[in-house]
């Protein structure tokens, strides 16, 4: 049993350091989107920043899938996405 054991650990060790890495990725693409929105003078997420984020991090959602995401978060209606709505959401 031990030695079984200790495999699946060491299993569960490399797949925890490989979503990592991925996320990890993840997060340096999400902030160059955001670095990107914080130079416009309104910031807020529109429909295309949220299409091009999901599409760098190798996605390829339809218009429906991300009109539906953000909806999620579209708290207001608005049709954009501001920094309490994204706070809000990211903190679900």
């Amino acid at each position: 049993y031990l030695p079984h054991r200790r495999q699946s650990v060491i299993e569960e060790m490399e797949e925890y350091e490989r979503v990592s890495l991925e996320l990890g990725g993840e997060k340096a693409e999400l902030e160059k989107v955001l670095r990107k929105i914080e130079k416009r003078p309104v910031q807020h997420i529109r429909l295309e920043d949220t299409t091009s984020a999901l599409k760098s991090l190798g996605m390829k959602p339809s218009k429906k899938e991300v009109l539906n995401m953000m909806w999620e978060v579209d708290e207001n209606l608005d049709g954009v996405i501001d920094w309490e709505e994204f706070c809000t959401n990211f903190e679900r």
